[in-house]
C-alpha cells in the first residue's frame, strides 16, 4: 500500500531544477516497499521519465535522488538523512513517529487501522519542492 502512495504522491510534487533522466527513488535500509516499487517502475514513469528504484545502506549512496524512503529499518535514523540532505531538492518520505517533526518532508502512520500520512511544509519547501493542494488536502500538515 506504502509503494502506490509513493507512486501517487509524485503526481502531486514539484521539484526545483529537477530535469535528471530517469526519476529516482532510493530506498534507504531493508524495506518490504522494494519489491512493490521496482514492480511499478517497470510499468510506469512520472511523466515523460522513467522510474529507477535501487536499495541503499548507506547516506553516501543516496547520490541525486528525487525520493528518499527511510526505512523504519534503517539502524541511523532520520537524523543521518536530514543532515546529509538539509536542503537538497530530495523528497525524504519516511515511517517512524515524529519523524515529520525532525525533519522529513512526508511521514506514514497508521491511524485508526488506516495508512495515513503527514507532511512537513517547512522542511520541503525548504528544500525546493512544492506540495500540491491536492496532496495536502489528504495529509495531516506540519507547518514547524
Amino acid at each position: 500500500m506504502k509503494a502506490a502512495f509513493l507512486y501517487r504522491f509524485l503526481d502531486y510534487i514539484e521539484w526545483h531544477n529537477s530535469t535528471q533522466e530517469p526519476f529516482t527513488i532510493v530506498i534507504l535500509g531493508e524495506s518490504n516497499i522494494y519489491s512493490p516499487l521496482l514492480e511499478i517502475s517497470r510499468t510506469k514513469n512520472t511523466g515523460r521519465r522513467a522510474i529507477r528504484v535501487r536499495q541503499i545502506s548507506s547516506v553516501t549512496e543516496i547520490g541525486a535522488s528525487q525520493v528518499v524512503f527511510v526505512s523504519r529499518n534503517y539502524k541511523y535514523g532520520i537524523d543521518a538523512v536530514i543532515n546529509r540532505l538539509y536542503d537538497k531538492p530530495s523528497l525524504i518520505i519516511s515511517e517512524q513517529k515524529d519523524d515529520v517533526e525532525k525533519g522529513s518532508h512526508i511521514n506514514f502512520l497508521i491511524s485508526d487501522n488506516k495508512l495515513k500520512f503527514e507532511i512537513n511544509l517547512k522542511t520541503a519547501s525548504r528544500s525546493g519542492i512544492k506540495i500540491g493542494s491536492q496532496l495536502l488536502q489528504h495529509a495531516t500538515v506540519i507547518k514547524r
